[in-house]
C-alpha cells in the first residue's frame, strides 16, 4: 500500500490517507450498512463501464476493525459492479476513522443516490443521528463530488467547524487543506436536518419507521401504505403488527391515516386486539366509497336518454358524486336529463345547432339522486344516467 505524505489537521488530529490497490476478496461490507445494491440495468452499465475503463473513483474504505482486509465506507455498488466484470483489484483509499466517524461518512456517501427508499433513508438518519451524538462531532465527508470531513464538538454546545477540502489532480494526487467554518448553537437533530436538507420532525418521523416489522417496512417501500399512516403504525408492537398485517392480507384492505392513528390509541391504552383491528379495518374509508367527478366541461355534447328495465337494473349500489362549484353543479344536472330537479325541462344549444335534450315527461320523472350542498348523490337509475353521458346526443336526438 503507498502512503501519501500529505497530512492534513482534521478534528484537531493528524490524520494520514493511504492510497493503492487491493484485492476485492479484502473489502467488506460496512457493518448495518443500510442501502440495497440492486443488481439493475444501473450495476450492469456500471460494469460494463469499468471493463472499459477501469474503476476512474477510488473506494473509501477503513482497515476492518474486527479482522483482517478493509470495511468500506463509500463504493458498494463499485464493488458489486467489479464482482461482475470480473476484476480482481480496485483502488481505495484508506482513512483511519472511529466507528462514528466511519458511519457518518458511509451515510454521507450514500445519501448522494437519486433514489433512496423509506427504509433506507429510515435506518440511515437513525445510525447518523446516534453517531453524531455519540461521537459529538459532524463529519460531512461527501458533499457536491468533494470530501470534506467536518469536526463538530456538540458537548459545549458551541460548534468547532473545521473543512477538509480535497481534490484529485491531474497526476492523481489527493491534495488537502483544512478550512475553519462559523460557529454556531445547534442542536444535533438541528445539525443533521441542515445537512439533509430535512426538517426535524420528518427525521423523526423517518426514524420512527425503523419499529416497523420488515413486512409492513416492505408496504411503505412499495407505496403501498402511505408514509404517515404507516409513522402511526410503528407504535404498535411487534405481535401487534403482526396481527395487524395478517388482518390487511385476509382482507385486502390497507389502513388510512385516520384508522392508523386510532390503532395506535388503542394499542397505547391497551386495548387493540384482533377484534379492533378487524372492526377498525372494516370501516368504509372516504377513499374507498366509488366517487365520479364531474366537471363542466366534461360535459359538453353529451346528454342521457331512455333506458330499458334490464340496464336499470344492472346498478345497485348509490354513487357519490363530487363537484367543484355551484356552477358546475348546475351543468351537472342539465347534462344528466336535460332538464334540473327543481325546474323541469331546459333546451341545450350545441356545437351551432339547436338540439332539444330528449327529457323524460314529468309524470315519468325518475329520482337520480339527491344535492345537498355541493354534492349531489345518484341513485342507481343517476349511475346509469351518468354512464350514459358516454353517448353522444345526436345519436339519440331525434
Amino acid at each position: 500500500m503507498k502512503k501519501s505524505k500529505e497530512l492534513c489537521s482534521l478534528w484537531n488530529n493528524e490524520q494520514e490517507l493511504q492510497t493503492g490497490n487491493v484485492r476485492i476478496s479484502e473489502l467488506h461490507e460496512f457493518k448495518g450498512h443500510p442501502f440495497r445494491v440492486e443488481h439493475d440495468m444501473q450495476l450492469f452499465e456500471l460494469s460494463r463501464s469499468i471493463e472499459e475503463k477501469g474503476v476512474l473513483v477510488p473506494l473509501i474504505v477503513r482497515p476492518n476493525t474486527d479482522g483482517e482486509g478493509y470495511e468500506i465506507i463509500a463504493g458498494h455498488r463499485r464493488k458489486a459492479a467489479c464482482e461482475c466484470a470480473g476484476v480482481d483489484t480496485v483502488p481505495v483509499m484508506v482513512m483511519q476513522l472511529d466507528d462514528a466517524e466511519a458511519t457518518i461518512a458511509m451515510i454521507d456517501s450514500n445519501l448522494q443516490r437519486e433514489h433512496i427508499r423509506p427504509s433506507e433513508k429510515a435506518f440511515a438518519y437513525k445510525m447518523k443521528l446516534e453517531a453524531m451524538k455519540q461521537q459529538g462531532k459532524r463529519n460531512d465527508l461527501f458533499q457536491d463530488g468533494t470530501l470534506s470531513p467536518v469536526g463538530t464538538k456538540l458537548d459545549n454546545p458551541t460548534l468547532e467547524l473545521n473543512q477538509l477540502v480535497c481534490s484529485y489532480d491531474d497526476l492523481g494526487k489527493w491534495e488537502l487543506d483544512s478550512q475553519p467554518l462559523e460557529k454556531e448553537r445547534v442542536r444535533t437533530d438541528e445539525l443533521l436536518a441542515r445537512q439533509i436538507g430535512e426538517s426535524r420532525n420528518q427525521i423523526a418521523r423517518y426514524i420512527r419507521l425503523t419499529n416497523l416489522i420488515p413486512k409492513i417496512l416492505d408496504m411503505v417501500d412499495e407505496e403501498k401504505l402511505a408514509f404517515r399512516s404507516a409513522v402511526e403504525l410503528s407504535y404498535l408492537s411487534e405481535e401487534e403488527q403482526y396481527e395487524l398485517h395478517a388482518v390487511m392480507e385476509l382482507e385486502q384492505v390497507i389502513p388510512s391515516l385516520s384508522q392508523a392513528n386510532r390503532m395506535k390509541r388503542m394499542s397505547q391504552s391497551g386495548k387493540l386486539d384482533m377484534d379492533m383491528l378487524y372492526e377498525i379495518l372494516g370501516e368504509e374509508k372516504p377513499n374507498q366509497r366509488e366517487k365520479l367527478k364531474i366537471y363542466a366541461d366534461s360535459l359538453e355534447g353529451y346528454n342521457s336518454f331512455y333506458f330499458s328495465e334490464e340496464i336499470l337494473s344492472t346498478l345497485d349500489r348509490n354513487k357519490n358524486i363530487k363537484v367543484r362549484d355551484r356552477a358546475t353543479l348546475f351543468n351537472l344536472v342539465i347534462g344528466l336529463n336535460g332538464y334540473t330537479v327543481s325546474t323541469g325541462v331546459i333546451s341545450k344549444e350545441l356545437n351551432g345547432e339547436n338540439i332539444i335534450a330528449k327529457p323524460l315527461k314529468v309524470e315519468e320523472y325518475m329520482c337520480v339522486g339527491t344535492i345537498k350542498q355541493k354534492n349531489m348523490t345518484l341513485s342507481r337509475y343517476g349511475k346509469v344516467y351518468m354512464e350514459s353521458l358516454k353517448i353522444h346526443i345526436s345519436e339519440y336526438a331525434k
